[in-house]
């Protein structure tokens, strides 16, 4: 069960407060929840729809193409976003992951499904467990394809060096090391 242990607030690298929070959570299931949930509420902010928007017109994307919006965000978050392990786990906001320009991949994840949501690019958010273990978590967005059917397309921003449109799906990449992978999608 979601529990907050303790909320308190602390200045940024910018000097800006940064509210934060010390949670317990009783499953992986009830954490990747928790990010699902941090997407809707961000997704709905001037800050994501303005940052979403930005990005996509330096990209120079077509209007409605949701497949460029969803790329040119993918390598904006992995261009800007340097992945950094946690310990102990914490969950900062999307605004606080792009300002202090550093996260984990749950990170990375709310920040790249805030991006997308506000600029009306549906996304899920996909936990791996690999080898027994929950390893990873990751956004996939849906892009409309032919006959209405919606295509994944991964965007784990968390690797450099593999620009994002060339960056290989997570789970394939675990099975073909021969590693024993199950997912939640929410």
């Amino acid at each position: 069960m979601f529990e907050v242990l303790r909320k308190w607030t602390e200045l940024g690298a910018d000097g800006q407060p940064v509210a934060m929070r010390w949670a317990q959570f009783g499953s992986i299931p009830e954490q990747l929840t928790y990010l699902r949930k941090m997407i809707d509420v961000y997704r709905a902010t001037t800050w994501a729809r303005t940052t979403g928007m930005d990005i996509i017109r330096q990209a120079q994307c077509p209007a409605r193409n949701h497949a460029c919006f969803a790329l040119a965000v993918g390598a904006a978050v992995q261009e800007r976003i340097m992945y950094v392990r946690e310990f102990p786990e914490r969950f900062q906001t999307p605004p606080n992951t792009w300002r202090e320009r550093a996260g984990d991949c749950d990170d990375f994840t709310t920040l790249i499904g805030s991006l997308l949501e506000a600029i009306g690019v549906p996304v899920q958010v996909v936990g791996m467990k690999v080898g027994g273990k929950w390893r990873h978590v990751y956004p996939r967005a849906l892009i409309d394809g032919r006959g209405g059917k919606q295509l994944p397309l991964n965007l784990d921003a968390t690797l450099r060096g593999v620009p994002i449109q060339a960056m290989a799906n997570p789970i394939r990449r675990a099975l073909e090391r021969g590693m024993q992978v199950e997912t939640l999608v929410l």
